[in-house]
């Protein structure tokens, strides 16, 4: 439902049935109820809006954290808050980044499977961050999901991890 984040009245629903065999089946049955109702292009859609909420903003929605009862004002409020004068650029700039990480990790992943011998190890970053995203399509929808994977994904674009950067130092014997 909507953007596919926390819906109570589905908490409410799941919790109703005391019986496990009983809860599965109605949840089931709700499922399969909501999949015909919405379609394929319903379906697409709601991807659509989870990646939206997921990756669409490379600010992860940090400033939740920061809008609980701040002791004081400052500056970078007017940068990091949704309601700041400047948070467009802010909001602007870190999208950016996250697309370009997001689009290195891709020419990563593709020059890894490209090249025969980088070693498996090479694809488990690339492996972490098409998980995670596969994850949030299908759970409930939140950015913060999203931000403990970020190291991941910057640790994929870099090509450390995928063999495009030796990953060995070599020290001269004394």
């Amino acid at each position: 439902k909507g953007n596919g984040g926390y819906n109570g009245e589905d908490y409410v629903f799941t919790r109703r049935f005391t019986d496990p065999v009983a809860r599965h089946e109605a949840i089931s049955a709700e499922i399969g109820r909501r999949l015909r109702e919405v379609g394929v292009t319903g379906l697409l859609d709601l991807a659509k809006r989870k990646w939206a909420v997921c990756f669409g903003d490379g600010t992860f929605v940090l400033d939740t954290f920061l809008d609980d009862a701040p002791l004081a004002q400052t500056w970078a409020h007017e940068w990091v808050m949704r309601d700041g004068a400047y948070f467009q650029w802010y909001r602007w700039w870190s999208q950016s980044i996250w697309i370009a990480a997001l689009l290195l990790t891709g020419a990563a992943a593709g020059r890894g499977a490209k090249r025969r011998a980088t070693a498996f190890s090479g694809a488990v970053p690339v492996l972490a961050v098409a998980g995670i995203m596969l994850f949030s399509l299908l759970w409930e929808t939140s950015g913060r999901l999203v931000l403990h994977y970020v190291p991941i994904v910057f640790l994929a674009a870099s090509g450390v991890m995928s063999g495009q950067i030796p990953n060995r130092i070599s020290i001269p014997a004394e």
